[in-house]
């Protein structure tokens, strides 16, 4: 896809700028619980891998990734970004339903 030459960088420089304030908030806000903290790792951890399989379907040829047939390479990525986001949404509820469980 055709982007200004600026998006790129500043796509990966947000998604890691946010990724870090969410582990760094979260870290403080979650100080004593490490089960807690270690499901947020998990969930930032699967998040940044299902951005980077989208930025490779959205930004494949600002990455230099080379494919023979780009809708199976298109369609893979975004099915590896699809599962990596999923995998990510289920650390986060997980995390929500340890927090708000009745001790």
């Amino acid at each position: 896809m055709a982007f200004e030459e600026e998006v790129f960088p500043l796509m990966v420089f947000g998604v890691l700028a946010v990724s870090t304030a969410e582990l760094g908030v979260g870290g403080i806000l979650l100080r004593g619980n490490s089960h807690a903290r270690k499901k947020l790792l998990g969930h930032v951890l699967l998040m940044l891998a299902g951005f980077f399989f989208l930025f490779r379907c959205v930004f494949a040829n600002r990455m230099g990734v080379l494919a023979d047939i780009w809708s199976i390479h298109n369609s893979v990525s975004m099915g590896l970004f699809g599962l990596m986001w999923c995998g990510s949404v289920a650390f986060l509820i997980s995390l929500v339903g340890e927090l708000v469980k009745t001790k």
